[in-house]
């Protein structure tokens, strides 16, 4: 079964404005809901594209999804507010987000 991975999920976590250590429990209505038509906009918009950018189809073609939260996100500016990325150790790896648009309650 198709599963979303790190990767992605970080975009959707930036584009519902959730911090990567915010429980799922803890989150509001309105959050849960952010939330949700994230993970629907960004997983059918990695779908239109073909797939991730960085990864191949079965027969060989590249998608066009281009991951915005990804190891190569930190340091640089985010795309909406202009903070700079920052990069936190997380169990399971590294977690990219912008402390501006992704504030930890």
């Amino acid at each position: 079964m198709p599963q979303l991975g790190n990767s992605i999920g970080q975009d959707i976590m930036f584009m519902a404005k959730l911090h990567p250590r915010r429980p799922l429990a803890a989150l509001t209505k309105t959050e849960r809901e952010a939330l949700h038509r994230s993970i629907v906009k960004t997983v059918a918009k990695a779908m239109w594209l073909g797939g991730r950018n960085d990864e191949k189809d079965p027969r060989g073609n590249t998608g066009g999804h281009v991951r915005m939260m990804d190891s190569s996100a930190a340091g640089h500016r985010g795309p909406e507010c202009g903070a700079r990325i920052v990069e936190m150790a997380y169990p399971g790896g590294a977690r990219s987000f912008c402390p501006k648009c992704q504030v930890q309650h």
